[in-house]
């Protein structure tokens, strides 16, 4: 990639954190964002739609983050405890910035990403397995909830309680029959 090309693209998306961190993304223009980036509006839309467009991509890349940091998603089928735990270490990595870019109005999409990825994963690797609708409720029932519980505790206990805790409710949901 063009050095010139990553350096604007890094500076565009800078901006847009430093500008999130303060308001809500309904409340940032490209006129704004692109005086904060030091680049003109007709470069910013060289490289996005609109703002809603360079907010996709970095929710995204944020989940994609998430998804090369555990080693097996499709532990969730075998062990779910472990995968749970690897989700939520994985996850807070990118905490302070995820709190940042999916704030406000999209707050929920981070948790119905997550699943969303983690359906495509699990149906990649075992499409006989696509339609099982035990599997699918399951698997919004734990990351769904999983995610949940932890937002909801986060700031009651400690990190490794809240994780053993859950991870060990995501192994017992598996046994469900």
């Amino acid at each position: 990639m063009d050095l010139r090309i990553k350096r604007t693209t890094e500076n565009i998306r800078e901006a847009f954190i430093k500008l999130r961190s303060k308001k809500a993304i309904e409340k940032i223009s490209v006129k704004e964002l692109a005086d904060l980036a030091n680049i003109n509006k007709a470069t910013f839309y060289l490289h996005y739609k609109d703002i809603y467009d360079l907010a996709d991509t970095m929710e995204r890349t944020l989940i994609d983050e998430i998804f090369s940091a555990i080693d097996r998603p499709d532990l969730f089928l075998d062990n779910p405890g472990k995968f749970t735990a690897d989700l939520f270490k994985a996850y807070i990595k990118i905490q302070p910035l995820a709190d940042i870019i999916f704030s406000g109005s999209r707050r929920h999409s981070l948790i119905d990403n997550i699943e969303i990825k983690m359906r495509r994963v699990l149906s990649e690797k075992y499409p006989d397995l696509k339609d099982n609708v035990r599997l699918n409720i399951l698997l919004s029932y734990e990351i769904q909830g999983a995610y949940y519980a932890y937002s909801q505790n986060k700031d009651k206990y400690d990190y490794d309680t809240l994780i053993q805790i859950i991870s060990g409710a995501s192994e017992a949901l598996s046994t469900l029959s």
